[in-house]
């Protein structure tokens, strides 16, 4: 799938985000707590890990593969690493993460089962 993320940079927010009632269901699914270091792939311009650092207090890094995407989340103070989760190894150390997050990118994974092996690693 080819996709112009620098385009679709300018209006992601508007198409690509979750109410605060999704979020705090998010965060009392996943048994998020104060603390936690949290990663979120496939970050986009870091509006979900936002509305998770609002909520809970713990470490947030974002993940993914589009420069402009990554510049608007940097932009926002939060930690993000350029890195393709598709078919190449997380850019971390095993069991470094407590938890991750992915929003709106399933969809664009070529190689699942290699993204939730990675997951697994690092969690």
């Amino acid at each position: 799938m080819n996709i112009d993320y620098t385009e679709l940079s300018k209006t992601y927010d508007r198409n690509r985000c979750y109410t605060k009632r999704l979020i705090e269901e998010i965060i009392e699914f996943g048994s998020f707590e104060d603390g936690m270091k949290i990663l979120d792939i496939g970050c986009g311009t870091g509006n979900v890990a936002l509305q998770l650092s609002e909520l809970i207090n713990g470490s947030i890094i974002g993940v993914e593969i589009s420069i402009s995407m990554l510049k608007m989340a940097k932009e926002r103070a939060l930690t993000v690493v350029c890195t393709d989760v598709d078919n190449n190894p997380f850019p971390f150390a095993n069991n470094s993460f407590d938890t991750v997050v992915g929003a709106y990118i399933i969809h664009q994974i070529n190689y699942v089962r290699f993204l939730f092996s990675e997951c697994y690693r690092i969690l």
